[in-house]
């Protein structure tokens, strides 16, 4: 669907625009943005599957990357929008639910709610942007690992890799759990 690239697209290059007058000088690849636009966040089981909600997804990955780029974050920038937005779409598909027929939606409710979804991606991606700055990304890579353990039950084997400045942090993790936390 159109609708997460186009909000995107619109809210960068107008935060580009933006950025451009004040006088912050931003050099950044087109092509990596089509590419995680058009592929990466349109992603069907980790976007929200309404179009309202698919407007305000794309908006929020492009607020999120320019919130990374005035904080000096030079790769990594798409990849954090987009997994930090991933995280958030089950909340926004709650919160972006059609009205059922005959029912008494409540509009109020469903603005503070996204006013407050609002702010709490907005916090999460400053969070980790001081977090990348201070170079605490891959320690937060293996806590996020030893939560997928905790929580892993099946055969497993994935690899991660994260690219940070100059250095290059490669993980390999395999896991077979024969034993489910349930008896069944």
């Amino acid at each position: 669907s159109w609708h997460i690239p186009v909000s995107m697209f619109v809210v960068i290059f107008s935060g580009l625009y933006l950025m451009s007058v004040i006088g912050v000088d931003v050099n950044h690849s087109i092509g990596g943005l089509m590419l995680g636009g058009i592929f990466m966040a349109t992603d069907m089981p980790s976007s929200p599957s309404n179009n309202a909600g698919k407007i305000y997804y794309g908006a929020m990955i492009g607020i999120a990357v320019i919130i990374c780029w005035s904080q000096n974050i030079k790769f990594e920038y798409l990849s954090y929008s987009i997994l930090t937005l991933n995280a958030f779409a089950e909340p926004v598909n709650y919160i972006f639910r059609p009205k059922v027929f005959g029912g008494n939606g409540v509009l109020g409710g469903r603005i503070l709610k996204g006013t407050g979804l609002t702010l709490i991606i907005v916090f999460t991606v400053f969070l980790l942007t001081v977090l990348h700055n201070a170079g605490f990304i891959p320690y937060l890579l293996f806590i996020y690992i030893f939560y997928i353990h905790s929580r892993q039950t099946y055969l497993m084997s994935f690899v991660l890799i994260l690219i940070s400045d100059d250095r290059v942090y490669c993980m390999i993790y395999y896991h077979i759990s024969l034993i489910s936390r349930k008896w069944w």
